[in-house]
């Protein structure tokens, strides 16, 4: 997933500079009326991606994090762990691949528990997980808390450090 007319990073350092500490971009370089040397680079823009555009291209900051701590940009895609799409802190910030970022996502809006992998069913409920495309059905138990340790110890084997069992946080 390389970006087409690619930035390099000798530009990039040219242009700004990273704190992976705050995940904040500065810009090194007076920009005219938009912005001068010093502030703080970029807005949220597609998806409340923090966008920063460069040479007429608008590119997503937790890219250029990549690019600017690697020397090179992701293969794929940059999921944030915490699931906020502005916090490009380099600690925050992993490589994955579309299927891995998926698996990161937080319950459904449809999810009337609020319990991810968990549906009541006839006075029981049942927890399912997807793996590779396909449903599995993992039981049907007398509570929410015992179906959803069913399917947070499937989703931490199946998926690891992806895994997201619940709503927020760090997902375990």
């Amino acid at each position: 997933m390389a970006d087409s007319g690619t930035l390099t990073v000798e530009r990039l350092k040219e242009l700004l500079t990273y704190d992976p500490e705050t995940g904040k971009f500065r810009w090194r370089v007076n920009r005219g009326r938009t912005a001068k040397a010093g502030d703080i680079a970029g807005n949220p823009a597609g998806g409340n991606y923090i966008q920063i555009k460069i040479d007429g291209r608008s590119l997503q900051a937790g890219r250029l994090a990549f690019l600017y701590m690697t020397g090179k940009y992701p293969e794929h895609e940059v999921d944030h762990k915490n699931l906020d799409r502005q916090d490009d802190r380099w600690a925050n910030l992993r490589e994955a691949t579309p299927q891995q970022n998926c698996r990161n996502r937080s319950t459904r809006r449809d999810n009337l528990l609020g319990v991810k992998g968990v549906k009541a069913c006839k006075n029981k409920y049942r927890a399912m997980i997807q793996i590779n495309g396909k449903r599995k059905h993992l039981g049907y138990f007398a509570t929410i808390a015992d179906a959803a340790i069913a399917y947070a110890t499937a989703a931490n084997n199946h998926f690891g450090e992806f895994a997201r069992t619940s709503g927020g946080g760090d997902g375990r």
